[in-house]
């Protein structure tokens, strides 16, 4: 195999890792897009639990303080996804 054939067989092997990475940046950019979709419907006091839930992973008795509910009121509002 000759330094040419090596050197077609790594840009092939690159070629084929950013298109996958490409694959995935869209991928990836489709789901913000989606999800600020989402977030923009919700209310400011539903997308802030959303986030503080799923993003910072509040537990349900640190969202009910913030947002003065019980816990049960928190889970019971349809914002604990």
């Amino acid at each position: 195999m000759t330094n040419l054939d090596n050197i077609l067989r790594e840009v092939e092997v690159l070629n084929q890792q950013t298109a996958h990475s490409l694959e995935l940046t869209e991928s990836e950019e489709e789901l913000v897009m989606l999800l600020n979709r989402f977030l923009e419907t919700l209310k400011e006091r539903d997308r802030d639990i959303f986030l503080r839930r799923y993003w910072h992973m509040d537990a349900r008795a640190e969202l009910a303080k913030r947002h003065n509910f019980s816990e049960s009121a928190v889970r019971e509002s349809g914002c604990d996804y």
